[in-house]
């Protein structure tokens, strides 16, 4: 986002920076939005299709073989859309992921969780000029935005998820990756919102393939306040998702019980079937010497649709 195209509005204020350089600071949330009809039925159905995707996971005889699947695509396509492609930053962000939700456990997300999962980003990459867990932004509106995050709120919990991520952006508190880390936030929210028990919804593949709307939509709002065209559009990333979800974890069951089947029929240990579940789960393994196999079993799950 360029500030110089932007005007002081009530969606923010443009300020002047140290360096001399023209800021917009989003104003705090919640802004003056109230749900239309029609923005109210869009709520109802990604709702809805959240709880089925819900449902679903509690069905499933070993989830973990469908979160990690999952988890994985959204890694290449997150890092893709932030022009991060390297298999290190692919596998930074999946970690990032992994400590973010083992902390929003015991605690709810916060700035300092913030600044962690920034940091890990760029374990292991030359990134001085990064300034990894530093922010670049005015405190005042971190302070608030951490605020709206532990406000009690009259709105569904899915508008505010789409506001939280619009003002995270907005803010741009880190010189790079803040795509990645607003990302990322959403997939936790939807935790600590009680939205889904387990990971199974990401957003980045929706964002990639209707790219152009998610970059003019978040502008849009920077520029008139047109939150409720924003609202929408987050909804209808969550709608989609959620039944892309669904499709490609059949898809991935299909395909594990196929290799199932082949191996009772090869008569071969169950030792071998646990081997098959623990390789969709993660498709390297990695031997005594510290080298790595990947037998045609995982090259035929990386390039199936779930795995971009």
């Amino acid at each position: 986002m360029n500030p110089t195209t932007l005007i002081s509005s009530a969606a923010g204020r443009l300020v002047t920076t140290a360096g001399g350089a023209a800021a917009f600071v989003p104003s705090p949330l919640p802004p003056d939005l109230t749900l239309s009809w029609a923005l109210a039925n869009a709520v109802v159905r990604a709702s809805g299709s959240l709880g089925y995707v819900s449902g679903y996971a509690g069905a499933l005889p070993n989830s973990k073989i469908i979160t990690a699947a999952l988890a994985r695509q959204d890694a290449s396509v997150s890092c893709r859309l932030d022009g991060a492609q390297s298999p290190r930053e692919i596998a930074n962000y999946t970690a990032a992921l992994t400590h973010g939700l083992a902390h929003i456990r015991d605690s709810l997300a916060n700035l300092e969780l913030i600044r962690q999962l920034h940091v890990r980003l760029y374990e292991g990459i030359a990134a001085d000029d990064k300034h990894p867990g530093e922010f670049q932004a005015t405190q005042s509106a971190l302070d608030a935005f951490e605020k709206f995050l532990h406000a009690q709120s009259h709105l569904p919990a899915l508008v505010r998820l789409a506001l939280i991520h619009y003002q995270f952006e907005a803010i741009h508190p880190f010189l790079d990756g803040n795509g990645r880390v607003g990302r990322l936030l959403i997939t936790l929210l939807l935790q600590t919102e009680k939205l889904l028990d387990q990971p199974l919804l990401y957003l980045s593949a929706f964002f990639e393939r209707n790219r152009d709307e998610y970059y003019e939509r978040l502008l849009a709002v920077s520029r008139r306040g047109a939150w409720s065209e924003w609202v929408d559009y987050f909804l209808r990333a969550v709608h989609e998702q959620a039944v892309d979800a669904v499709d490609r974890a059949n898809t991935l069951l299909a395909l594990r019980d196929e290799y199932g089947r082949r191996m009772t029929v090869a008569r071969q240990s169950t030792l071998l079937l646990a081997m098959i579940d623990r390789l969709f789960q993660s498709p390297a393994v990695t031997l005594r010497d510290g080298g790595q196999v990947h037998i045609r079993l995982v090259s035929k799950i990386e390039h199936m649709p779930f795995a971009d």
